[in-house]
């Protein structure tokens, strides 16, 4: 489908052009739209939602991990599909976007990307992947690794001490 300015600037110079050539060249064309194609909303493959806040104990640590997350099949702002935070004790933080997850059963896949400070300060721009598990505390968990460009990964998994996680097929 041609679009409307380039259709216009076909137009123009079609009337250089003698009648018997220039007239059928949009004879059987549609009429322009006056509105914006509706975009999907969704990824296809994106179902059901994640949606979770607490602590987690971290495994062989005696640290916690504090976190929230949200997923939807619908994309909001720059395509996200929803947020991961992390913060844990020692300083390092993580506010991300989520671009794509599967859910199967009572556990969700993630994967997405945003920047991360770590325990020095220094900040790193990094993608994640994590495997979350719907229920409350001793019985949900969250699973998450880090890595970036520069070389930075982190990885941190253990059970909530507080909080739930919700999915939903």
């Amino acid at each position: 489908m041609v679009n409307v300015s380039m259709r216009a600037l076909i137009i123009a110079g079609s009337l250089l052009l003698p009648p018997a050539v220039a007239v059928p060249a949009f004879a059987d064309s549609p009429a322009p739209s006056t509105s914006a194609s509706p975009q999907p909303s969704a990824v296809a493959g994106l179902q059901g939602s994640i949606r979770g806040r607490g602590s987690v104990s971290l495994s062989g640590e005696d640290g916690t991990l504090d976190f929230g997350v949200v997923a939807r099949p619908e994309a909001g702002k720059h395509g996200r599909h929803g947020d991961l935070r992390i913060k844990e004790a020692s300083g390092l933080h993580y506010n991300g976007a989520i671009r794509t997850y599967s859910v199967s059963g009572t556990t969700a896949t993630i994967a997405g990307g945003g920047g991360l400070v770590d325990e020095n300060g220094a900040k790193h721009h990094v993608r994640f992947s994590a495997t979350v598990t719907a229920g409350g505390p001793g019985a949900g968990a969250l699973d998450v690794t880090f890595t970036g460009k520069d070389g930075y990964s982190e990885h941190y998994s253990g059970t909530l001490a507080s909080g739930e996680i919700a999915i939903k097929g």
